[in-house]
């Protein structure tokens, strides 16, 4: 936690564990080379373009998803504003944490939730097994594997538009456990983004020189 302190004031951290690397107690001399606000600034913008990377890849997918699973389009809108939905809540509660806790702490542990959410958003893989439409339809293991799987599959490359479209709204129904997995990942998702953006920026500008800010920030 930081404290305020009459000398340094309130931004300024009373002890060590406040500005050294490491993770708890675990906080080698090795590490301390990377304590400054430029290595923050790279690590941060890292994280920034990653997560910027996994956004876009959703967006990209989200019509396989809405066929392989078999749900509708309005869906997936409920799907991709989920991380708004978290961040609206969040941003108040995780702005005030940010102005009583260590908020590279609260930063990192923002990025743990992003990272755990998208690792689970494979988890309807797992779950149901790949698309086996994939698979040369011809090939008779293809077909047993596709008799032994339930009707959610994307069409056949063979089949017309309009006939897949009207045999996958009758044969086909909505994966309900899949679209929980991928919503609550969306939210989650939403909480580790409020904690980058709001404290993120806030936290380089309050630890640099003040002529230096528009670098850094840029």
């Amino acid at each position: 936690m930081t404290k305020a302190d009459p000398k340094n004031g309130p931004n300024k951290p009373t002890n060590d564990i406040d500005t050294s690397c490491g993770c708890g107690s675990w906080r080698p001399p090795s590490l301390q080379y990377f304590a400054s606000a430029r290595y923050f600034t790279l690590n941060f913008s890292i994280v920034g373009i990653l997560q910027g990377a996994l956004f876009t890849y959703t967006v990209g997918i989200m019509s396989t998803l809405e066929k392989r699973y078999a749900f509708e389009s309005k869906v997936s809108g409920f799907i991709l504003i989920a991380d708004n939905l978290s961040g609206m809540f969040s941003s108040p509660l995780i702005g005030y944490l940010g102005s009583k806790y260590n908020r590279s702490t609260l930063i990192a542990i923002g990025e743990c939730i992003v990272a755990v959410s998208a690792l689970a958003n494979v988890l309807p893989y797992y779950l149901y097994g790949p698309g086996m439409h994939l698979l040369d339809a011809t090939s008779s293991s293809a077909t047993h594997l596709n008799n032994s799987l339930s009707s959610v599959q994307l069409c056949s490359s063979t089949e017309e538009a309009e006939m897949c479209a009207e045999n996958g709204t009758k044969n086909s129904s909505t994966v309900v456990v899949a679209v929980a997995i991928f919503w609550l990942c969306s939210f989650a998702n939403g909480i580790g983004y409020t904690a980058f953006h709001t404290i993120g920026l806030p936290y380089i500008d309050d630890n640099i020189p003040k002529k230096n800010s528009a670098i850094y920030l840029s």
